[in-house]
């Protein structure tokens, strides 16, 4: 991600964090535990994607901007494979998993 999309980010993670109302569940540190895990499963799922060519190849095909372009590809690709779906569910389980699992895991 580029150096300037980071700080756009913070910026408005920061933004969002001051109008938010937060109820503190278990404790400080728990939630503040709950947060940074959260921020690194977030890292994770976007070096995944910045990282893969398989996945920003998938990316490029599927995704921009127009969410009725990506529903008739979405709806062609379901077709063309003959796939229910429970095929696209399972599918979608699949990919995040790992992804969720190894974000979760104490570097």
């Amino acid at each position: 991600m580029p150096a300037e999309a980071k700080v756009l980010q913070k910026t408005a993670v920061a933004e969002a964090l001051k109008a938010a109302r937060i109820d503190i569940v278990g404790g400080e540190s728990t939630s503040f535990d709950q947060i940074v895990g959260t921020t690194r499963a977030g890292n994770a799922v976007d070096q995944f994607i910045h990282n893969s060519e398989t996945v920003t190849d998938i990316k490029q095909t599927f995704f921009n901007g127009d969410s009725e372009y990506f529903k008739n590809k979405l709806a062609g690709f379901v077709t063309q494979f003959n796939m229910s779906f429970d095929d696209v569910k399972e599918l979608s389980v699949a990919v995040t998993f790992p992804i969720a699992a190894s974000s979760a895991r104490p570097t």
